[in-house]
């Protein structure tokens, strides 16, 4: 009930509330914006050791991934996106990321258990981490992120009747 997947009936019980297609591209286009303005934000203000335990926890999701195992990389993505959120320095920015998290963490988790989406998405992911590691331009790790959601959101969507058994447009 508090993260609004399912609905009260009286009388009747709980119910899954079914998720839209329109819901799913608002969620993203949000998330697109908030994550990368907190990267940008984040880029110069993480810790060495936690980019050093990122690195461990990318090594070995990779070598899972070798192996057709994609539940250590869910692991390290929600990390990642963690790491960038947690350091934004921005309160308010992190609330609000978090407070809509788990209306997109189902998709994302569904998703990265397809092993050859989990093996393309490792490859964004580690792509968005050697930019924060680099302390490269904050605007390339902020952009690369967008990026990235942007193609998760048409991934998504393009799946939405394998993902969603409660299908609606």
């Amino acid at each position: 009930m508090k993260e609004e997947f399912l609905v009260l009936v009286p009388r009747s019980g709980f119910y899954v509330r079914e998720i839209s297609k329109k819901e799913v591209r608002e969620i993203y286009d949000i998330r697109k914006i908030l994550e990368s303005y907190a990267t940008k934000l984040a880029v110069p203000r993480i810790p060495k050791r936690d980019i050093d335990e990122l690195e461990k926890t990318f090594k070995e999701a990779k070598k899972n991934l070798d192996h057709d195992n994609a539940t250590s990389f869910i692991e390290t993505d929600a990390r990642l996106h963690s790491l960038l959120i947690d350091n934004s320095g921005n309160e308010y920015l992190k609330n609000m990321i978090y407070k809509h998290n788990d209306k997109y963490v189902f998709f994302r988790v569904v998703d990265r258990y397809r092993v050859k989406r989990a093996k393309e998405s490792y490859f964004e992911h580690y792509e968005i981490f050697q930019a924060v590691k680099e302390k490269k331009e904050e605007l390339l790790a902020a952009r690369l992120i967008a990026e990235h959601v942007e193609k998760s959101k048409k991934i998504i969507l393009d799946n939405f009747k394998e993902y969603n058994y409660g299908y609606h447009e």
